[in-house]
């Protein structure tokens, strides 16, 4: 009985932050013709923290957002200033429906110590199945590409 108290505990808590994960990104999405899509990957970069992360995921969608516009909404969230992301991405870029600027920051985070990396939130059917960073230790932007190959979470 221990155990399954325990277990409640652990994924409760688990699902309350994911929740509040969705809510957060939900605003971003409504009215958006990616929510026919089965999967969708949030791309949540923030505009400061780990340099060479965010520079590589700031490329990422320069190169990319036109041609993975069916699946993948790039969201930019702790804006420094708005004029100059946009003149980094390009007003091309920027102004494509599935880039996204919060300029409210009030995208949700669910590891505090990991808010300084760009994050890969994958959802089928409004429930996370996979949440990924782009950070040292880590290669969301490769899994990205990945995905959108094969559209296949790994």
């Amino acid at each position: 009985m221990l155990f399954a108290g325990m277990f409640c505990t652990i994924s409760c808590g688990k699902n309350k932050v994911e929740d509040k994960l969705l809510t957060s990104l939900k605003p971003f999405v409504q009215g958006n013709y990616i929510k026919n899509a089965d999967t969708i990957v949030y791309a949540v970069i923030p505009n400061q923290g780990c340099e060479g992360c965010i520079s590589d995921a700031e490329g990422y969608v320069v190169e990319h957002a036109l041609f993975d516009s069916d699946r993948v909404i790039f969201i930019f969230t702790q804006i420094q200033s708005l004029k100059v992301l946009k003149y980094k991405l390009g007003s091309k870029t920027s102004s494509l429906p599935n880039v996204k600027m919060d300029v409210t920051n009030s995208i949700f985070f669910p590891t505090t110590e990991k808010q300084i990396y760009p994050m890969f939130v994958y959802a089928i059917d409004n429930s996370i199945v996979k949440i990924d960073y782009q950070s040292p230790q880590s290669n969301g932007l490769i899994n990205l590409s990945n995905f959108i190959k094969t559209k296949k979470i790994r």
